[in-house]
């Protein structure tokens, strides 16, 4: 059973991805593999940075090898961003199916989406459901990528009370910044921009196809990712100290 670790990545993005390898070295599963799917205009800045990385090669904590794959999408100049994302993801959607019975899962992860501990993607694979995110923030706000049942984000009244419990809940949909999806749903839910909404993002728009192909949606609000930004390269939502984070939002919701 290998995990294939996803990220599609473009321009701009690849100031943490030295932070998305060192993830992927130590995190504890060790039967996984690395796919990028580079979508930028000018990409030059992160093949570099990839070139030196495999000239290293990527060895888990375990001692075993990580493959390190590099998928090119063709850029062109009338692709918007989620265009580019949903092409990108669909490219490593692609991918994942070559290898039949080889990958039972992906796990979508943004370079700058870092969960906080080493045994979260496991946490995600022990809860047994076909798909799974954990949480993380909007950088710009204090609101988590998590769509309700309801059809509204997530509260942090919400995500505290289930981070104490370490118990799943259903959800409408979520960002794909820290998502397990299993081979029963990416094998049978495509990437397609026919789908999209203008006022939806790649992800959002995927959780529609997966909800129409009755695949239910969790949550666990266990695992909680830390979101960087390139301005100054700090930690802006989702600290290691998670119960404090969620608790100090809540009280700041409430004030």
């Amino acid at each position: 059973m290998t995990i294939l670790i996803a990220a599609p990545i473009g321009d701009g993005k690849e100031y943490s991805i030295n932070e998305f390898f060192d993830y992927v070295v130590n995190q504890d599963l060790s039967d996984v593999e690395i796919a990028l799917c580079v979508n930028g205009k000018s990409d030059a800045s992160i093949r570099k940075k990839i070139a030196m990385l495999k000239m290293v090669e990527l060895t888990h904590k375990s001692g075993s090898k990580i493959p390190l794959n590099i998928l090119k999408l063709n850029y062109k100049e009338s692709y918007s961003l989620n265009e580019r994302l949903i092409y990108s993801r669909e490219s490593i959607r692609q991918y994942a199916i070559e290898f039949k019975d080889y990958f039972s899962h992906i796990y979508w992860m943004d370079t700058d989406t870092i969960p906080n501990r080493s045994q979260d993607i496991k946490v995600l694979l022990d809860a047994k459901k076909d798909f799974i995110s954990g949480v993380y923030f909007y950088k710009a706000s204090r609101q988590p990528v998590i769509i309700s049942l309801g059809g509204v984000n997530v509260t942090l009244e919400k995500l505290s009370e289930q981070h104490s419990k370490k118990e799943v809940f259903k959800i409408w949909g979520c960002g794909y910044g820290a998502l397990l999806m299993s081979r029963k749903v990416f094998e049978t839910c495509e990437f397609e921009w026919s789908v999209h909404k203008d006022d939806w993002s790649d992800d959002f728009a995927h959780c529609e196809v997966v909800e129409k192909k009755g695949f239910n949606r969790w949550c666990s609000a266990e695992v909680v990712c830390r979101h960087y930004r390139k301005e100054d390269f700090t930690v802006v939502q989702g600290s290691e100290d998670v119960e404090t984070k969620i608790d100090q939002g809540t009280k700041n919701k409430s004030a």
